[in-house]
This record gives C-alpha cells, structure tokens and sequence, in this order.
C-alpha cells in the first residue's frame, strides 16, 4: 500500500511470453504520470532481451511520489517493444490509500514572557483526514527558546513523560487538547518563536508509522521590568503603554502590601 507522504514505492511486474516463438530485442519502458516519476535518470526503462515461451520475467520499478496532500489515483503504462517493431502497452492502475491528517485548529496560553519558568500551552488538534489515526502520540521538539518544564524536585525522568502526550484514536473531524507546560529562554528577545511537534500513529492496513511535524506560532513578551524601561523610553511615542506599565506596578505593589499585612495579622 502507497500512502500520501512515501517518498518512493516499487512496482513489480512479470512478463510472459503467451506466444508460440522466443521474444527478442525485448525492452520495457514504463510511462508515469502525476504524482509518479521516476526517481532517477533511466529508472523507468529496462532491457530485457529475450523472452522464451512461458518464461515469466520479472521486472522492477523504484518510482517516486510527489509529496500530495490527498490521495491521487492515477494510471501507469507499461510499453514492452519487442521482435524489431512489435509494441504492446499495458495499463497499470496505481493507487494512494487514503491516511489522516492532523491539523492544529486552536492556541490556549496565557501571557508568555521572555524567561518565564511554567506556561502551559494548550493545543487543539483535529484530524482532517479521512481514516482514523490510531495510538497517536505527540512529543514537544525541544528548541533554543522552549523546553518542556519539570520541577527540580521532580525524577528528571519525568521530562519524558511530560515531553510526550499520548492522544489514542482521532476519529476524522474529531478534535482533542493537547497540554504542555513549558519554559522560556531568559536570553531571547520579545517576538514570535515556533513551538514544534511531532505527531506518530498508526492507521488499519499499514505495517509502518505515520509521522507529521506541527507547528504553531507562539508570541513571547517582554518581561515586566523590560517592558517599564521601554515605555519610558518611548515615553512620548507611545503615553498608553507608559499607564499600563505603571498601572501594573502599582498593582503588584498593592498585593505585596496587602500579602504582608496579612501575614502580620496572622502572627
């Protein structure tokens, strides 16, 4: 079976000569068509030489697949020509199985800043494919600005389990949530950092895995102290930013007061 995605597959055909005298000057050339081509120069063509009665020959073809979306169906053509003129062709249909196709449709966090220790990130996922996607498992691609978040107090072993979220099945057109709870790299600026993954499954009929790397845009923020010294550095660009900033400050000065004086009360 051919899936959306294989980079190459191998068609075998076997020849008989049904005739009543050997075939000679025997050569085969197979015509490909969308999403078929031949992999490499001369892939397509063999020589054979000669066919005696009732001997079957067997030929190989390695073809290379466009990297489609969907499945394309399309049909092949074999040419044999043989005996100094004579041409036979024949049609070989060939066929891409349908697989699931995983997208993400949703993006739950809240405000990352730069340096920030524990942000989830939820992520919700659907199958827009038309087969299910069985024993689906996404794992986080750790990066120079993301990592998966796991306490020092906790076994590092469970970095590989917080690395890794294991779905089931995704029907098609089924949705689920995804959550990573994630740090950020204190040496990076503010701006829009990929957060990747890779999804694994398996689906009916298939011996191998499937395997799709996800992506989503993640906006990182300056931290709180960043962003108080860029509004009074743009203090006349931008007197908007400058309140917010101060207002967030007072307010954080205002829960500092009120968590000591409770504290001293419960003294």
């Amino acid at each position: 079976r051919v899936y959306p995605g294989y980079p190459y597959a191998e068609l075998t055909t076997v020849l008989v000569n049904t005739g009543t005298a050997t075939a000679s000057s025997v050569s085969v050339e197979l015509n490909m068509s969308y999403p078929v081509y031949p992999l490499y120069n001369g892939s397509e063509s063999q020589i054979v030489g000669y066919i005696p009665v009732g001997t079957p020959v067997t030929l190989n073809f390695i073809l290379g697949v466009y990297n489609t979306s969907s499945a394309v169906n399309t049909s092949l053509t074999l040419i044999v020509k043989y005996n100094q003129g004579q041409t036979q062709r024949f049609s070989i249909p060939f066929i891409e199985y349908p697989k699931a196709t995983l997208s993400i449709v949703g993006v739950t966090t809240p405000t990352v800043r730069v340096g920030d220790g524990a942000d989830y990130v939820t992520l919700t996922v659907k199958n827009t494919g038309g087969v299910p996607a069985q024993f689906l498992t996404f794992t986080l691609l750790p990066s120079d600005v993301f990592q998966v978040s796991v306490p020092s107090s906790e076994n590092p072993l469970l970095a590989v389990s917080a690395v890794n979220v294991s779905v089931g099945t995704l029907m098609p057109g089924q949705e689920a949530n995804i959550t990573y709870i994630i740090q950020v790299n204190s040496n990076i600026k503010h701006g829009v950092y990929p957060l990747s993954l890779v999804a694994t499954w398996h689906q009916p009929g298939s011996t191998q895995p499937f395997i799709q790397e996800l992506t989503v845009p993640i906006q990182v923020h300056r931290t709180l102290i960043q962003s108080f010294i860029h509004a009074f550095e743009n203090l006349n660009s931008n007197p908007v930013l400058v309140l917010e900033t101060i207002l967030i400050i007072v307010l954080i000065i205002v829960v500092i007061v009120i968590a000591a004086r409770l504290r001293a009360r419960s003294k």
